[in-house]
Parts: C-alpha cells; sequence; structure tokens
C-alpha cells in the first residue's frame, strides 16, 4: 500500500511507501462515503477503487510540511542574517536545501533541519498544514480481508448503514498480477448495538462439510 500526501499550501508530494510502515493485511471500507440511498445495493469493486485507488480519499488538517516549514525557517533566519554569522550560516544551508529540492532532491524532515542548524542560529519555524490524502495498492497480501465500516454516528448514537454490498466470486479488478477467489464472508445481524455475527464459507465438492 503507497499513502501519498499533497500540501494545501506549497504542493509538496510526500510518498510513504515503506514496507514496514504501509504493510496490511486488512483494508478498512466506508459504506457511508458512497452517498448510497437506504437500502440500495453497493459494489464492492467500485467501493475498494474509490477508498484504495490513488484518488484523494480524505483531507487532513495539523500535519507538518517539510517544505513550508523550511522556507519559515529562512525567513526567520534572514531576519538576523545581518546582526548573526549562524543566522547567515543558517539561511546559506536552508537555502542550498531549497535550490537541491527543486533539483530534484528530497527534503529533510523538521528533525533533519534542527540538525543542520547552527547552534546559535534562530530555531526552526514548524508549519502545520491542511493535507489530502490518498491510497493506493501496490503489492496485495495472499489473503485479503476485507471490512466494511457499517457504523455512523447520529443524533442519538451509533447507526448501522444496513446497505447490502455485492461483490464478485473472483476478484481480479485491483490492478495487481493475480486475482482472489472469494472464501468466506462474516456478516452481522442485528442492530448497531446489539445481533450476531454469521459467518458463510465456500465449499469445494468433494471436501467434508467439516474439518
Amino acid at each position: 500500500e503507497i499513502e501519498r500526501r499533497l500540501c494545501r499550501s506549497c504542493g509538496l508530494v510526500r510518498v510513504e511507501s515503506c514496507p514496514s510502515k504501509q504493510a496490511f493485511r486488512c483494508l478498512s471500507l466506508d459504506l457511508i462515503q458512497m452517498n448510497h440511498p437506504h437500502f440500495s445495493s453497493v459494489n464492492l469493486v467500485n467501493l475498494l477503487g474509490s477508498s484504495y485507488g490513488g484518488k484523494p480519499t480524505e483531507e487532513i488538517d495539523g500535519l507538518v510540511c517539510d517544505r513550508c516549514s523550511l522556507e519559515a525557517s529562512l525567513r526567520r533566519a534572514l531576519l538576523d542574517s545581518g546582526a548573526s554569522i549562524f543566522a547567515a550560516r543558517a539561511c546559506h544551508r536552508f537555502a542550498a536545501l531549497l535550490e537541491a529540492h527543486a533539483a530534484g532532491a528530497r527534503l529533510p524532515d523538521m528533525e533533519g533541519l534542527e540538525a543542520l542548524r547552527p547552534v546559535a542560529a534562530p530555531p526552526c519555524v514548524l508549519k502545520r498544514r491542511s493535507h489530502v490524502r490518498s491510497f493506493r495498492i501496490r503489492v496485495a497480501p495472499r489473503i485479503f480481508t476485507f471490512h466494511m465500516r457499517r457504523l455512523i454516528f447520529g443524533p442519538f448514537g451509533f447507526i448501522k448503514v444496513s446497505n447490502p454490498v455485492r461483490y464478485p466470486e473472483i476478484l481480479n479488478d485491483l490492478g495487481l498480477s493475480a486475482g482472489y477467489g472469494l472464501c468466506s464472508v462474516m456478516s452481522h445481524l442485528g442492530h448497531a448495538t446489539e445481533g450476531h455475527f454469521i459467518t458463510h464459507r465456500v465449499w469445494q465438492r468433494g471436501k467434508p462439510l467439516v474439518e
């Protein structure tokens, strides 16, 4: 899974594709985002594409933007560069980082920026911005599990979204090299605060009903 974040202020794009951070076994899908009328069916393939197909899915406020922080830190250092040699050195280093980034280099995060700042230079400026985040599946696990989030918070507590979900027996529309065959479905019968879970498992002819 690849996570992509776009800063709305400066347009900086951060792509997180580290396997240890982005590995997954289960994907959660929000039924409410499709804006379907009550009891109308929802297509799993369309829902999966809208959530994890690389399109912007959510806006997050308060994330640190490395470019906005670097530019603000440069402006802060420029104010003191006439009276402090350390601030002037910070200006030189920060400007070099922006030039390298314009040429394709990756910007350091705030921890790396603080490490490059001269000790007596003005402190770095932390800038939090609004970001748009999207996800795309790059390598899927051997066993794919989908979790349908059906609970929403209403005026009197949680409400269960009861729209039925249509899914194919073979799922091969993910843009991956291999498809997935349906093995089992776990359903919840009841309301938001009570009910029972029932599991239906695919039975292959020739195998015993109980293993």
